[in-house]
């Protein structure tokens, strides 16, 4: 991982693979004069061969910052650059050629295979339309050579979704998600819909590869247990901004931000007494409307260390320590409790 000084920003690397810089992406709702604020003004950075881990609620924003980084969903404004290209300006052509370089791989490994292909067909497609110089009396050992690497084999050449199960249907997406070698995979929540001793697996192989390819990666998840075992740098979401960015290490021992805390303490492995001590406050309430966001800070409505200055001012993402930046205008002076050894 980069050791490079950061900005202000919480980005490290000059050079990085992916630069996301004070993105938003509203959604009209009908029937509303206020625009869905699903992301607003979200800035991070994804060096080349790391691993990026952007965590939150449901409905926190952090699948619409997929979906943007993928040209998915609508950018409103800021932008999203891989390297020296600027995603968020290509259209046509340019931006087809460009997703070579970005490919997804997406909750529901069922529904993002169709049921009348083959996985032979599934996992070819892509070096078929991605315009791949793969010659066709090739095709076969490539795809081959792709199982092989996520961890199947021959016999599943010729089987279709309903013969696989969710564990096998995840390894051929993202078989076909590297059939064209993208220099950066998005993984939206790639585990969640997918058994517990299934998901183990699944983490491993993708750190396998990461490892084997130094291929970076987007990995969003609401579960940051999952999210500490692949992640160098994690970024918390709430409510369509960002509330704190740290190495993970940190983030989980030492957590900066109030809504990081409660994130820690709500992961079920930890209840009762794995980091809860009586001192740490609960969380209540719901996570407000994107529609109509709080004033000030986001999470003032559900944070026990509100002050005053929480619902006047919104705070900025700074940088408070190492490699840690954290919006919150009480950060300094709280002792948060995070994950014990």
């Amino acid at each position: 991982m980069s050791t490079q000084p950061m900005t202000a920003t919480g980005h490290s690397n000059p050079s990085a693979l992916l630069s996301v810089e004070n993105l938003a992406v509203h959604y009209k709702l009908p029937g509303q004069s206020e625009p869905l604020r699903a992301v607003d003004g979200v800035s991070f950075e994804i060096g080349t061969g790391d691993v990026f881990g952007l965590i939150g609620e449901s409905g926190s924003g952090k699948s619409s910052v997929a979906k943007a980084v993928m040209r998915l969903a609508p950018i409103g404004s800021g932008s999203v650059s891989l390297g020296t290209t600027r995603l968020d300006q290509l259209k046509g052509k340019e931006l087809r050629r460009a997703r070579r370089r970005v490919q997804m791989v997406f909750q529901d490994p069922h529904e993002s295979l169709d049921p009348r292909m083959t996985v032979f067909q599934a996992v070819a497609e892509p070096l078929k339309l991605g315009g791949s110089r793969v010659a066709r009396s090739e095709l076969r050992a490539r795809v081959l050579d792709l199982l092989h690497r996520v961890g199947l084999d021959e016999t599943h050449l010729d089987r279709k979704p309903h013969a696989m199960s969710g564990g096998q249907k995840q390894r051929v997406n993202i078989a076909r998600a590297l059939a064209l070698e993208p220099e950066l995979l998005v993984c939206d929540e790639a585990v969640s819909a997918l058994d517990v001793s299934i998901q183990a697996g699944i983490i491993n192989l993708l750190l396998s590869l990461q490892q084997d390819l130094g291929i970076s990666v987007l990995f969003i998840s609401h579960d940051l247990g999952v999210v500490s075992h692949l992640a160098d740098r994690v970024g918390v979401m709430y409510l369509g901004r960002l509330a704190e960015i740290a190495p993970v290490e940190s983030l989980t021992s030492r957590p900066r931000h109030p809504y990081t805390e409660a994130l820690l303490a709500a992961e079920p492995e930890a209840r009762p007494s794995t980091h809860r001590t009586p001192q740490t406050p609960m969380v209540s309430g719901d996570v407000p409307s994107a529609a109509s966001p709080p004033s000030g800070c986001r999470f003032r409505t559900r944070c026990p260390y509100v002050a005053e200055r929480c619902a006047e001012e919104q705070p900025s993402l700074r940088h408070i320590d190492d490699d840690t930046f954290v919006a919150c205008h009480r950060a300094e002076e709280l002792t948060l409790t995070g994950r014990r050894a």
